[in-house]
């Protein structure tokens, strides 16, 4: 069979570049062969943003983080974290979104529940601030809005009031 190109990673410049840096960005594109066409997925530019995409009419999922624990608990969680900087240059850790299992995953569905937690930096610390279970059961410690202020309860208990009204 003869050559195929299967992959290519390109740095492309993205401005005419001249002896001033500020005209020296450049940006890398990665691009993978479906049947036989190469085709661009994802660009990495000069401002450090990564951007994935496909044209697609169904579902698209570009992201999947993998935690690959088998161990028979709960260990094994996945997560995105976000970092902001303060004003001396420090990362901090400002927001967190973490899946975990329920019970030990087997490989029978039923066993396969998890729940999905959320944190926020509060005093430069993550703090656990809402969770999602598999059953649906949404927890926040406080919801709060315009006239309106709910706070979390056991599952099937809500109350609260929203413009001076008892719920």
């Amino acid at each position: 069979g003869g050559a195929v190109d299967a992959g290519k990673i390109n740095v492309k410049q993205t401005t005419d570049m001249t002896g001033t840096a500020s005209t020296q960005d450049t940006s890398m594109t990665f691009s993978t062969s479906l049947n036989g066409t190469l085709t661009e997925y994802v660009v990495l530019d000069s401002n450090g943003a990564l951007t994935v995409s496909a044209d697609t009419d169904a579902e698209y999922t570009p992201l999947i983080l993998n935690n690959k624990s088998d161990s028979n608990d709960t260990n094994g969680s996945v997560g995105v974290r976000f970092d902001l900087e303060d004003t001396s240059g420090n990362t901090v850790d400002a927001g967190k979104i973490l899946v975990s299992k329920e019970a030990a995953f087997t490989n029978t569905g039923s066993t396969q529940d998890s729940n999905m937690e959320f944190y926020v930096s509060l005093n430069g610390t993550l703090t656990e601030k809402a969770s999602l279970s598999s059953a649906g059961v949404f927890a926040a410690t406080t919801f709060s809005g315009s006239g309106a202020s709910l706070t979390s309860l056991p599952a099937g208990q809500l109350s609260g009031t929203v413009d001076g009204g008892t719920f």
